[in-house]
């Protein structure tokens, strides 16, 4: 038999069904999970805010977690229009997560271009399972380790040099050796939603730029850095060294990076 509780979120409360086949998780769970309580904000913000709308319940479907912490939460919510119709509700809950806009400067091609150095970016070339692929080309990313109350913006931008230097291998020491092109440019301080048809994630999409002799930057191209996450998943990644004038060439489809490539045209040209 299917089991449910009630959860309760200052003036909302609902019922929360689990499949008749235990996931693993219960209201003490759910609760320490911050993409859910930040999803059940948002949804009572704008029920109190627009009448008509009513969360039926929320009917959790399945659990991935990252050791002991939940990583994925896959639910169907039960809302219904003030039209009186249910809305499309199947949600996957991840949270945020960070991108890298690495930029080298090449240092010896400056004299050669009138003292401007030739620009290069740094992309990811690794399998992904959801496409089928067993080579796919990204910037660097990363979800971040979201906790219930603690500082936003301290999370994204330490999730962002620890991506860093586990990807790239490049170790930053100051904050301001980090632009947030998602802030700065595209005016969203909490990110932007790049499937939010279906997932809640947040990315935020930060710029680095560094300067290299030409030597330092061949030493790079094809390197393979590879890391074991705590769930035992191997993950194997290439990287790409690219001229920054054809990265739109190189074979990317990946949003987050054609993206990340607009916005720093825009910084770069912004008065």
């Amino acid at each position: 038999m299917a089991k449910s509780f009630q959860f309760t979120f200052k003036n909302l409360k609902f019922p929360v069904r689990l499949p008749a086949e235990s996931v693993g998780i219960d209201e003490r769970v759910l609760a320490s999970f911050a993409p859910f309580n930040n999803w059940v904000r948002e949804i009572e913000q704008s029920v109190a805010s627009t009448s008509g709308y009513k969360l039926r319940g929320v009917d959790i479907q399945s659990v991935d977690y990252f050791g002991s912490q939940i990583g994925f939460l896959k639910f169907r919510a039960d809302l219904v229009h003030p039209n009186g119709h249910a809305l499309p509700g199947v949600t996957v809950l991840r949270g945020g997560s960070v991108a890298m806009l690495v930029v080298i400067r090449d240092t010896d091609s400056a004299a050669a271009n009138n003292g401007t150095p030739k620009e290069y970016i740094v992309l990811t070339d690794q399998p992904r399972v959801p496409l089928g692929r067993a080579s796919y080309l990204e910037i660097p990313a990363g979800m971040i380790d979201e906790q219930p109350g603690a500082d936003q913006a301290s999370i994204f931008v330490g999730a962002a040099a620890r991506e860093l230097q586990e990807e790239v291998g490049i170790s930053i020491t100051r904050p301001d050796e980090l632009v947030d092109l998602t802030h700065t440019v595209a005016h969203a301080p909490d990110g932007v939603h790049l499937s939010p048809g279906l997932l809640d994630e947040a990315i935020k999409i930060y710029l680095h730029t560094t300067a290299l002799p030409a030597s330092k930057i061949a030493e790079l191209q094809g390197q393979l850095r590879s890391r074991v996450e705590e769930s035992g998943e191997n993950e194997v990644i290439t990287l790409r060294i690219v001229p920054l004038e054809q990265a739109l060439l190189s074979g990317l489809t990946d949003a987050k990076s054609i993206l990340a490539l607009s916005l720093y045209t825009q910084y770069k040209t912004a008065p």
